[in-house]
């Protein structure tokens, strides 16, 4: 005897093994919905925090007088840069939910976190110049990779009438 005709229940509640599978499977994927969706409120404040701490930045650089040090304005457009980040994580998060394709958003986050670490680069925090060129040779090469990922995707959507987006599952209307 199969475990597959196996039934639970008495009388007209009866049911089958497939079934508590089949309820199980529901439920689960039911709770990965909400906690998917969490982790999107969690990024909503993530955002709001990262905003404030920029505003307070700014503030305080106004009120200092720092807002002509390089320095200064480097981890400010550093923060801002992160904040970004936050937003196309965001992004990826909804677009997961929602089965859309993450790719073109994922690229996003690739040029931005790398345009981050150009921005950034201090050769001082390098033991030698060789060191620093290396890595700043490094971060170029990754940038132009993702950049070139980037180009790839978004040509394939103007020459054929694959979607990017939704992975061709669905129907792709021409820009007028």
């Amino acid at each position: 005897m199969s475990e597959d005709n196996t039934q639970f229940g008495v009388g007209a509640d009866r049911f089958s093994y497939e079934d508590v599978l089949m309820r199980i499977g529901s439920s689960s994927e039911l709770l990965m919905d909400v906690l998917e969706l969490l982790t999107a409120f969690i990024m909503v404040g993530l955002f709001a925090i990262g905003v404030y701490d920029l505003g307070l930045k700014m503030y305080l650089m106004i009120v200092e007088g720092t807002f002509t040090d390089p320095e200064v304005v480097i981890k400010l457009i550093d923060t801002a840069l992160l904040l970004m980040i936050i937003v196309e994580i965001y992004r990826t998060v909804i677009a997961y939910v929602e089965d859309l394709n993450i790719l073109p958003i994922v690229l996003n986050v690739g040029i931005i976190a790398m345009s981050r670490k150009i921005i950034s680069f201090r050769t001082a925090k390098y033991a030698t110049p060789t060191d620093a060129l290396l890595s700043a040779l490094s971060y170029g090469l990754l940038l132009l990779i993702v950049i070139a990922g980037f180009y790839l995707i978004h040509r394939i959507q103007q020459d054929t009438s694959f979607n990017i987006f939704t992975a061709g599952e669905e129907g792709y209307e021409e820009p007028e």
